[in-house]
């Protein structure tokens, strides 16, 4: 909010008015942008209501400025409801497992949930998959490294043929592809598709994104400067080290070829590990 002087005439310049019918709010534009006056409510109250619609861009852009710089190193963040009834089930279900690892449930919006079986959709992409593969000889050889590191890592196990057609509603295949960073054109990494839809809905649509926990980098960096020495470290394949819990890894599954030779009919799997990608 803003007072303005007497003495600053040239801020109360009227540039344009509109106005409406009989009663009804009028707009008026100043040096400082556009202002609505008018009645709070229809119901006869007195009382003027006046609301900042929007600044000059130049004024806007310096107070956004000064707003940023009297909170740099400030890391907190306001939780919507969602993301607080995510971090209670996260923190309701989470638990540290006898490999060092932390486990905790996928926050679904709804237990129990249901999802349609899209193993055929799951065919479909992997059929085109395979045609790509066909083409790129190294894309196969890095890809059928990629998957098989899941398994040999424990990330994600083989599933049994007696629970393949399963029907209670959570089940649901995962269509994946390779990603290939410009900057790293020699490796190749394998994203699950969380958001691929089947029957209007896809998994990401069934889970609660939860909070942005992230620290501001500008807080990290001011942080940098109160010692002499700074150590930063990187945790290898960081998104695969969080387990889930048994009763949501169906969920999860894909589908791969035996070895990597799709001649063969797939295998199914699931992942042991919440996804990169996921919600």
């Amino acid at each position: 909010m803003l007072l303005i002087g007497q003495d600053v005439p040239k801020a109360m310049i009227c540039y344009e008015t509109r106005q409406g019918s009989s009663g009804a709010p009028y707009a008026v534009r100043s040096p400082f942008g556009w202002t609505v006056n008018g009645l709070l409510n229809a119901d006869g109250d007195c009382r003027v209501y006046s609301s900042f619609i929007g600044a000059e861009e130049k004024l806007d852009s310096q107070v956004a400025r000064f707003w940023k710089l009297d909170s740099l190193d400030d890391d907190t963040k306001e939780m919507s409801i969602e993301d607080q009834r995510a971090l209670a089930m996260m923190e309701d279900t989470i638990k540290l497992t006898d490999d060092g690892h932390y486990e905790l449930a996928i926050p679904f919006k709804h237990r129990p949930v249901t999802l349609p079986n899209n193993r055929q959709l799951a065919e479909m992409r992997l059929h085109s998959l395979k045609c790509k593969l066909s083409r790129d000889r190294d894309l196969h050889e890095k890809y059928c490294q990629n998957m098989n590191e899941l398994v040999a890592n424990g990330y994600s196990s083989k599933v049994e043929k007696a629970e393949i057609n399963r029907s209670d509603g959570i089940i649901w295949y995962l269509p994946h592809h390779a990603v290939i960073n410009l900057k790293k054109p020699d490796k190749v990494r394998v994203v699950f598709d969380c958001a691929a839809k089947f029957g209007g809905t896809s998994l990401n649509d069934k889970v609660l994104q939860g909070p942005d926990l992230t620290n501001r980098l500008i807080g990290v960096l001011l942080r940098f400067r109160k010692k002499p020495v700074t150590i930063m470290a990187d945790i290898q394949a960081m998104f695969y080290q969080v387990k889930v819990l048994v009763s949501d890894k169906d969920v999860l599954r894909y589908l791969w070829w035996p070895n990597g030779d799709y001649s063969e009919e797939p295998d199914t799997y699931r992942m042991n590990v919440h996804l990169f990608g996921n919600t």
